[in-house]
């Protein structure tokens, strides 16, 4: 029977069907998904409290990995817990590019298939992005930062709501955070203020200068660091190789070292013209002047021990280098317009700022006779970004340990992860007071 109002009869005559076959869809749509619920249901209670905690750490670039690994180092030393390595979609492991090879032996040691990870039982799902792995069961996402950096070109609340819990850079962080989006920490999401541990080593390995400088072959000399983000408001992109080549020539008693973010060479932050033009004009530069060394597929992070000064811009390598308390000259783009605002000035005050390649000789010149400037800003920065210098590493590995077992929020083990978020390690700090 087809019960319809006035002005539809005609539709339902032509077409008698339709109605009753949405309605079996819908219903079978309901059926389905109670009982897939009831699965999960059990699945997890079998799983939830059972030891080992079960972690699955997902591969989706070079530089994401490189923030899990010291996590991994810490876990795998615990008997509690049982951890695996994938990718976040089938890919061929022969394409994978790693930061060094110790990376990529500790993938490969805890490596297990995607399409087989997509099926298996996991607690705890983290990754420095978001990604498409998608579990056929449940399982809490923990997400994490790629880089030291929040509040410049995004102001990361989208990003965070991706994931139940949130390995953040600092009490600061959690405190813009919520005052972008009120209770967006409360009951269906956690908040632990971490740090990265990708910079962890930057703190470990203080006389890693020496080691660095013989194997790339530059001279003990002062050393200016040019880095890049791949955006059209970063340095190489808005002012080409001109930063480079100034220096090299006005600075012959330094070293002058460029770089950039690997997108820059791939060719996906630009057309394969202007990027090929602007490899060409860089290396050009490394050629013409003893001094000046183009290191494009260097890690941007080991180049930080030998720099003695960093020209960049709103990359997360100018708050990774705040943490050697070094001079800082940033290239403040009137272009870019920062998401919160309060972040801006903390940039301010930890640097000098130019915007015009001929300003740079004197602010350097200035700067390395006198590295101590700046440096209240610089222990600033650190205390907004950086929360644990040098034990993140340690720190997340704790905090998973102890989250353990817990399959999902439906889990009875969530009441006690939010409780635990809101211990005041974890708790939002202004770093204005």
């Amino acid at each position: 029977m087809c019960v319809i109002g006035y002005g539809q009869y005609d539709f339902c005559k032509r077409y008698p069907t339709i109605l009753p076959s949405y309605f079996s869809i819908m219903l079978a749509k309901v059926i389905r998904d109670t009982i897939l619920k009831l699965i999960r249901n059990f699945d997890d209670r079998f799983y939830d409290g059972n030891q080992p905690t079960r972690i699955l750490f997902i591969y989706t670039h070079s530089y994401g990995f490189s923030c899990l690994v010291p996590i991994i180092q810490v876990l795998e030393k615990s008997k509690v817990v049982y951890l695996r390595t994938t990718t976040h979609k089938p890919v061929s492991l022969k394409d994978l590019e790693f930061a060094n090879p110790k990376e990529h032996e500790m993938f490969h040691r805890f490596h297990i298939d995607s399409k087989k990870a997509i099926f298996a039982k996991w607690h705890l799902i983290v990754d420095p992005h978001p990604n498409n792995f998608y579990p056929k069961r449940r399982a809490l996402r923990i997400g994490m930062h790629h880089g030291t950096g929040f509040g410049a070109m995004g102001s990361k609340i989208g990003f965070v709501q991706n994931y139940d819990i949130f390995l953040g850079l600092s009490r600061a962080e959690r405190f813009f955070l919520e005052q972008l989006k009120k209770g967006v920490f409360e009951n269906n999401r956690a908040f632990f203020a971490i740090g990265n541990p990708k910079a962890d080593r930057l703190i470990e390995n203080p006389n890693l200068t020496k080691k660095i400088r013989a194997r790339l072959g530059v001279a003990n000399r002062p050393t200016i660091l040019i880095t890049s983000h791949w955006e059209t408001v970063s340095t190489l992109r808005s002012l080409g190789h001109y930063p480079f080549e100034i220096l090299a020539e006005s600075l012959p008693d330094c070293n002058v070292i460029q770089t950039g973010h690997p997108w820059l060479w791939e060719g996906r932050a630009q057309s394969k013209e202007s990027k090929g033009q602007l490899f060409e004009k860089l290396q050009q530069v490394g050629e013409r002047f003893t001094n000046a060394y183009f290191l494009p597929h260097e890690n941007a992070e080991q180049l930080l021990h030998i720099g003695d000064l960093l020209i960049t811009d709103h990359s997360s390598i100018f708050t990774s280098f705040s943490l050697l308390d070094r001079p800082i000259i940033w290239f403040e783009n009137p272009k870019l317009s920062f998401a919160i605002a309060e972040i801006k000035s903390i940039y301010r005050e930890a640097s000098v700022s130019f915007t015009e390649p001929q300003e740079l000789p004197d602010i350097c010149r200035k700067f390395l006779a006198d590295p101590s400037y700046k440096a209240k800003g610089r222990k600033r920065m650190r205390e907004t970004f950086h929360a644990n210098p040098g034990a993140a590493g340690e720190a997340a590995a704790d905090i998973l340990c102890r989250i353990g077992s817990v399959c999902s929020q439906h889990s009875r083990g969530w009441d006690k992860i939010l409780t635990l978020s809101q211990t005041p390690e974890h708790l939002p700090k202004n770093p204005a007071e």
